[in-house]
């Protein structure tokens, strides 16, 4: 194993832990602020997020390893899944808009985060 693979599984892993803890932080904010429906649809977006950003990693794998057809073919399929798990949440009254993007909030900042607390990158000098 090289120590760029080593480097880019730790910045995969603080960007886990970054959204996740940023999703339950956001989730209890809004079980305090605006209740249990809220909270929930937080919690979903969260989920959406972190599930939304494995599904990401796989798919810049694939591209890595298969080329640029199969990417786009994977890409396509995931933010169609996307677009209807989150079109199926919301005609089923699941949850709210707001509260949804809420906590699919957390994957942009925890990726941000993540990669702030990460540490070097493989490719700067130390």
């Amino acid at each position: 194993m090289t120590t760029e693979t080593t480097d880019l599984d730790e910045s995969l892993a603080a960007a886990y832990r970054a959204v996740g803890g940023t999703g339950l932080l956001v989730t209890a904010g809004a079980a305090v602020f605006g209740g249990a429906r809220v909270s929930v649809g937080a919690a979903l977006g969260a989920l959406l997020g972190l599930v939304n950003l494995w599904l990401l990693q796989r798919l810049v794998q694939g591209l890595l390893d298969a080329g640029r057809r199969r990417f786009a073919v994977f890409a396509l399929a995931k933010a169609a899944t996307l677009g209807l798990a989150v079109a199926a949440l919301v005609r089923m009254g699941l949850v709210d808009v707001p509260a949804l993007s809420l906590g699919f909030a957390a994957l942009p900042v925890g990726v941000v985060a993540g990669g702030l607390w990460a540490g070097p990158s493989p490719h700067e000098e130390r």
